[in-house]
């Protein structure tokens, strides 16, 4: 895929979107996808649920080869610096760590 497009109301954290970010496709999200890393890093660009605002969005991306490439480089160093199982079990150890010493 060139894009993955997300726009969702409400999504815990999408698996969908990490494995499209982890596969270097950027990503359109919505607020709704709760990832605002995606747009933050480069990775991605988040969108308001409107067609139009879609369709412009993808219209930008998809006629700039070099922005998706760069986009897709970014999706996959923020899987590999933040999303990875190691980092996640890193991070799960240092919050029961941290309520431990509560």
């Amino acid at each position: 895929a060139d894009v993955f497009v997300l726009p969702a109301i409400g999504e815990g954290l999408s698996m969908a979107v990490l494995e499209a970010m982890a596969s270097a496709v950027p990503v359109l999200l919505s607020e709704g996808c709760n990832l605002p890393q995606a747009q933050a890093s480069g990775a991605g660009k988040l969108i308001a649920i409107d067609e139009h605002q879609i369709a412009l969005t993808l219209e930008t991306v998809l006629t700039d080869r070099a922005l998706l490439t760069q986009m897709g480089q970014n999706a996959r160093q923020l899987i590999a610096e933040q999303f990875t199982w190691e980092r996640i079990a890193q991070e799960m150890l240092m919050r029961y760590t941290s309520l431990r010493m509560v």
